[in-house]
């Protein structure tokens, strides 16, 4: 371990819990992290942005001038994290006072948070706000937004560190998903927004959702939640093609991502996993290791030694196309990519394809896991030197310790190069990490939590409450 940056990764989690609380003209006294901080100064920043720096999403997702808990969730993992290794009570202290004020000031009627790609908190108005389209600025949300538009993709949210501070919340919350985005039980059709709309079923959606199901089912003994994640996630696995086997990114408005399958199959593969492992019902690990052993062996492009981004699930060839929005992947997977959705998860592919190695034992997936260190040391610098962003070396650090610690010897030359990627591009004044190069700044939407996670998990093994893969 890179102890250098372990110590880094304490100091940036110390200076954080300090300079991060919410301020603002109209803000209400409160716990809650602002989305973004200068490093230098430690005040908060808004949505600007020097020349050439790469947009990391579109509108106002990255919360300008404010506070959003669905972003920061894997900062919260790594807060307790930090407890846990250091002894030191402050970072968990200060993420559970955060997830429980957030929860009390940003809880709409439905039970539903407002939070992730459509809401956030704004300090300046004091109170929760939501946009939509292009070129239309936050307002401030009514007492009566029961949370149509609310979206819990791409992350994973840590339900055991919101449950410590509200358990009636969360389950209210997540019941409250499986009434507004499950549009059909019978079928399992869900949509990425809770409208109870036939619209978009994306399969990152639909993984969450089950595994959120999934959690809750256990934790309150309700079966019948564990039978409704099991429909959601079959209704992306029932629209593989039957020719290919290829399960499309959407399958039901006519547009790209109905007839292309991508490494999204990978994220919604390892949402499946986690739900087998958290009720041991078999037909999770099925539908996992089928879906992503179809989409290992049509998107290895040995010549290039590299995986597809594209797949056309009617013939299982290439999609080399010209993209016709930039929310789509390139011709191979790009695990640097800062732009989100766009629907191409290579590493966290890569976390389900080891997980299911270890799980099955499957040559298949010890090829494809082969195949994934070729296609990621090929990816190196990071953005043709421009360097990564800290989720992206967060989430391929915490892979390169899995892989090595299953056998491969080739994955500790790479994490040297992260290493040393991560000094040269992220380290700040040697004490702090920016979430992204060229900028001294940091933001929740860059997914920091990854990094200080995977810097910090080395020894840690028991003190791990919650993990953010």
């Amino acid at each position: 371990m890179a102890y250098d940056l372990r110590e880094s990764a304490l100091s940036h989690l110390r200076w954080h819990v300090t300079h991060a609380s919410m301020r603002g003209r109209n803000a209400r006294e409160n716990s809650l992290w602002m989305s973004s901080l200068n490093l230098a100064s430690g005040q908060p920043l808004g949505p600007e942005r020097p020349e050439g720096i790469a947009k990391r999403c579109y509108r106002f997702i990255e919360s300008p001038w404010g506070s959003n808990l669905y972003w920061d969730v894997p900062l919260l993992a790594a807060s307790h994290l930090a407890s846990g290794c250091s002894g030191d009570p402050l970072f968990a202290d200060a993420a559970d006072a955060y997830a429980r004020d957030y929860i009390a000031l940003c809880t709409s009627a439905s039970g539903l948070f407002w939070w992730g790609n459509h809401y956030y908190y704004d300090s300046l108005k004091g109170s929760p706000v939501f946009f939509s389209g292009d070129g239309t600025e936050p307002q401030a949300v009514q007492p009566s937004d029961c949370c149509h538009y609310h979206e819990t993709r791409p992350l994973r949210v840590p339900w055991e560190l919101l449950w410590r501070v509200n358990p009636g919340a969360v389950e209210k919350s997540i019941r409250a998903q499986a009434m507004m985005h499950i549009v059909d039980p019978a079928t399992g059709e869900f949509n990425r927004h809770a409208d109870n709309k036939a619209e978009h079923p994306f399969q990152e959606a639909g993984g969450i959702l089950a595994e959120s199901l999934c959690w809750l089912g256990v934790q309150v003994c309700d079966e019948n939640l564990v039978d409704l994640a099991e429909m959601v996630l079959r209704f992306n696995f029932n629209a593989a093609h039957a020719s290919t086997g290829l399960m499309p990114v959407s399958p039901r408005k006519i547009r790209w991502d109905f007839h292309t399958a991508t490494s999204e199959t990978g994220l919604w593969a390892g949402c499946a996993l986690r739900c087998h492992a958290l009720t041991g019902r078999p037909a999770f690990q099925e539908m996992a290791a089928i879906a992503m052993a179809v989409w290992l062996d049509h998107a290895w492009d040995a010549d290039a030694m590299m995986f597809l981004g594209r797949l056309d699930v009617t013939t299982g060839k290439a999609d080399r196309t010209p993209r016709s929005t930039p929310y789509q992947p390139c011709e191979y997977c790009d695990p640097w990519e800062p732009l989100f959705p766009a629907h191409d998860y290579p590493i966290q592919a890569a976390e389900t394809c080891l997980r299911l190695f270890q799980e099955t034992g499957r040559p298949a997936f010890r090829d494809g896991t082969e195949h994934w260190l070729r296609h990621f040391e090929k990816t190196l610098p990071a953005r043709c030197g421009k360097g990564g962003y800290a989720e992206h070396y967060g989430r391929m650090l915490h892979w390169l310790t899995g892989v090595e610690t299953a056998g491969w010897k080739a994955a500790a030359p790479l994490r040297e190069r992260l290493y040393a990627e991560i000094r040269q591009y992220l380290l700040f004044d040697n004490r702090l990490l920016r979430s992204h190069p060229g900028e001294d700044r940091c933001d929740a939407v860059d997914g920091m939590g990854f990094l200080l996670w995977a810097l910090l998990e080395a020894g840690t093994v028991e003190n791990r409450s919650w993990e953010p893969w």
